[in-house]
């Protein structure tokens, strides 16, 4: 079940790549080193999925479909485990990709200190797991995520009509 896992989640990362590398940004994904067993996930979690124009990135695939944020369909969006986030500290963002559509959305790493905190169980391991989730309000587009870095500035984050003026959408 874990390597068909990390299949699925490489397919995704290498999708989420050459969508960028089709947009005209520079991407960099590390090799993929595969741990041995469940106990020994300390210690490989010293690298993100990939690096965008410089720029830590981790990828999340779901089986949900959507088309951007306004269409998700749970609020608060699922980030990842505090146990990751924790051990790991935020990248500069999480991209979530549709399994069923291909739509990719934004989380901005510098959001997570308006993550929700969320109980739940993963099913798989049959454990009870503490999520961290992420106020769609606050999720960008891919085109978005696209744009910024494209851009000359590094505010991933900026004031829009009907912002809490924080910067933080």
């Amino acid at each position: 079940m874990f390597l068909d896992r990390l299949k699925t989640g490489r397919e995704r990362e290498a999708y989420v790549a050459y969508r960028l590398i089709a947009e005209g940004l520079e991407v960099s994904v590390p090799r993929l080193r595969v741990r041995p067993s469940f106990d020994e996930r300390h210690a490989y979690r010293d690298t993100r999925d990939m690096l965008v124009e410089g720029h830590e990135v981790e990828v999340k695939s779901t089986r949900f479909a959507f088309t951007g944020p306004d269409d998700f369909p749970f609020d608060p969006c699922f980030v990842d485990t505090e146990e990751k986030i924790l051990a790991k500290g935020p990248p500069f963002a999480f991209l979530i990709v549709s399994q069923e559509t291909g739509a990719i959305m934004a989380i901005p790493g510098k959001t997570s200190d308006r993550w929700i905190l969320m109980e739940g169980r993963d099913h798989e391991r049959g454990i009870g797991v503490r999520w961290l989730g992420c106020p769609l309000h606050r999720v960008k587009t891919f085109d978005e995520f696209v744009s910024f870095l494209k851009s000359s500035h590094h505010e991933l984050d900026h004031p829009s009509e009907g912002g809490d003026g924080d910067g933080q959408n």
